[in-house]
């Protein structure tokens, strides 16, 4: 009597396809406002390193706190700047502006904004010292 040769069934194992990573969740509304925040806070002190009063705003006593309006891309840099509220002097808003493109580029912003140009409200404040 010959063996039988009886077949046993195929079993075919698809190969897996690559796939793509999970998307990453988009950041919430509030990550970002904190985010941006916590940037608007570090470009603030970073201006703030470039400080210098305008002669003729000391001897006339003038003071004031300049909002700047910052466009800033993924990377830091500046887009553009413009005073949104005025100090109440040309003077200190165009030095608040001087101060703007003398600190840039900015250090990059955290991950939650990088991908992306954002817009972010920066104060310069212009206080003299008594003394």
């Amino acid at each position: 009597v010959a063996p039988s040769t009886e077949r046993l069934p195929e079993i075919v194992v698809p190969t897996p396809t690559p796939t793509e990573p999970p998307p990453q969740p988009e950041p919430s509304q509030v990550d970002i406002d904190a985010a941006k925040n916590a940037y608007g806070n570090l470009l603030g002190r970073t201006i703030a390193k470039y400080k210098s009063y305008p002669k003729i705003a000391q001897r006339r006593g003038w003071q004031g706190t300049a909002l700047l309006d910052l466009k800033i891309d993924s990377n830091g840099n500046v887009l553009s700047a413009v005073v949104r509220e005025s100090s109440g002097y040309d003077a200190l808003d165009k030095r608040a502006l001087e101060m703007v493109e003398k600190a840039s580029p900015f250090p990059a912003p955290p991950k939650v904004l990088q991908g992306r140009t954002f817009n972010i409200s920066v104060p310069v404040a212009f206080k003299l010292s008594n003394g």
